[in-house]
């Protein structure tokens, strides 16, 4: 006969769920968005010359393009498609952008375990509501959050976290040669 003191209770599923970590700060947050607007801004500009060409809008004297009605909507929504799906592969696969790995943040459910592509699918849909006044609204919401949690992050159940295991150069040095590479492929395309 099993005495109780042998009965073992079986781990929870939340036990293999990371310590508790600290809330990535918002300065840290807002900074990696800089960075990943430094990737993404080839691909914006892109965007916007492909519009031009698709419609045929000539550029203006001094050679720039001016995109208003349709294809400024097709190049702006064509924009955030790019963005959110950035965001929302990295974050599915990796639980970071490039931005947020050179800053040290990685994106968790909000108990600590893998974001996983369902919930970086739910905060990136949402990404463009956060965007508003240039990620205005999304700022306020989370400085008024006690987790920094923006609307994206509240619907999902995420957070933002410190990644004391972020690979801050390796990510850096990526991010410089995407955006170099992106660049000069861009140029390409508008000219």
């Amino acid at each position: 006969m099993m005495d109780a003191t042998e009965i073992t209770a079986s781990p929870s599923p939340l036990a293999s769920a990371k310590p508790e970590q600290r809330v990535a700060r918002i300065s840290d947050r807002v900074f990696a968005i800089f960075l990943d607007a430094f990737v993404l801004l080839p691909g914006f500009c892109a965007t916007v010359a492909l519009s031009a060409r698709w419609n045929h809008i000539p550029r203006s004297e001094d050679g720039s393009i001016n995109l208003v009605g349709g294809p400024a909507l097709v190049a702006m929504l064509l924009s955030i498609l790019i963005a959110s799906t950035y965001s929302f592969l990295l974050e599915g696969f990796c639980g970071a952008t490039l931005g947020k790995e050179v800053m040290g943040i990685y994106v968790l459910r909000a108990d600590h375990a893998p974001c996983g592509f369902g919930r970086a699918f739910l905060r990136n849909l949402l990404r463009p509501i956060d965007a508003i006044g240039f990620y205005l609204l999304g700022f306020i919401v989370a400085i008024s959050s006690k987790q920094n949690q923006r609307i994206g992050d509240k619907v999902a159940g995420t957070i933002v976290a410190e990644n004391p295991k972020a690979r801050r150069w390796q990510a850096f040095l990526l991010l410089v040669a995407i955006a170099v590479i992106g660049i000069y492929i861009s140029s390409l395309i508008i000219k």
